[in-house]
């Protein structure tokens, strides 16, 4: 089921976001999570949709309205209940790791906020209707915001150990494939 849900109005561009601005740690990677359906497709194309992120220091914007556009090319009723993940982060290399690449690649679904390496704060947010050639209206039932850097270090670390031992095992296969076994008898 969809569970409790905030409709937005029909036919604007909208944005709905967290209450107030999170911490933010230039460098670290944050997977922002999204849960929404369609309502209504309007009279044009359905809900163009967008995971976005303004970043601020000192109460003044350093990025603001930074988006990756998700419901391509749009979000229709029929479409059911859909979730979408976005990675947002200063790190460009963080954001190419494979272990974010789940279905996608990395440059779908991650986002490089070039400009924010001062940022101390975030606010993360949903679109409707995003580029102006949409107007539907979509329910929002999840906007949930995690740091996943360490959960991607261990990840990356397991990668790297799981790659060390296939090489010592492949190398292992390479010498008794070319070992002359007639010389044992």
């Amino acid at each position: 089921t969809f569970g409790d849900f905030v409709r937005l109005p029909l036919g604007q561009t909208e944005t709905i976001g967290q209450m107030k601005p999170i911490d933010f740690v230039p460098g670290r990677v944050y997977r922002v999570t999204a849960r929404v359906r369609a309502n209504a497709a309007g009279s044009l194309n359905g809900v163009k949709m967008a995971l976005g992120v303004s970043t601020f220091r000192n109460g003044v914007a350093v990025q603001t309205a930074i988006k990756k556009d998700l419901a391509s090319p749009f979000l229709l009723p029929a479409a059911g209940v859909k979730e979408y993940v976005c990675y947002f982060s200063t790190d460009p290399t963080k954001l190419q790791a494979p272990e974010l690449t789940v279905g996608a690649t990395a440059a779908s679904q991650a986002v490089h906020l070039t400009g924010s390496s001062t940022a101390t704060k975030a606010f993360f947010f949903i679109e409707q209707n995003t580029d102006g050639l949409s107007n539907g209206q979509l329910d929002v039932t999840l906007l949930e915001v995690k740091d996943v850097t360490e959960a991607l270090e261990a990840a990356q670390l397991v990668r790297t150990q799981m790659e060390s031992r296939f090489q010592a095992a492949n190398a292992s296969i390479a010498t008794l494939q070319t070992t002359d076994y007639r010389d044992w008898e």
